[in-house]
């Protein structure tokens, strides 16, 4: 029998296998790329944003977003409202032509 540490190591090593990065890390991503997705497609704060997708402190959700993203997530908002904008031109003056 396997003694709950090593019961625990094993299920670490397996995940990092799997997925090639730590649960931790795994768990991260997938709620920096929640949180982008929200700040693109809602109008919530980002400290709303940031209660939704798990993170009580500023500090740590500010950090995270910058590693997994490049940019702060004020910046990314503000870059991709802009994005948005600009296809939203584009779709509409496609259409516009189109008979």
């Amino acid at each position: 029998l396997l003694s709950r540490r090593q019961r625990q190591m094993c299920i670490r090593d397996r995940f990092k296998t799997v997925f090639s990065t730590t649960a931790m890390n795994f768990l991260n991503k997938y709620r920096i790329d929640r949180a982008a997705a929200l700040l693109s497609s809602s109008e919530l704060s980002i400290n709303e944003i940031r209660l939704q997708t798990g993170y009580k402190s500023n500090i740590n959700f500010n950090q995270n977003f910058k590693k997994f993203m490049g940019t702060t997530p004020g910046k990314y908002r503000i870059t991709s409202h802009m994005k948005n904008h600009v296809h939203a031109h584009k779709t509409d003056n496609r259409n516009f032509y189109t008979f």
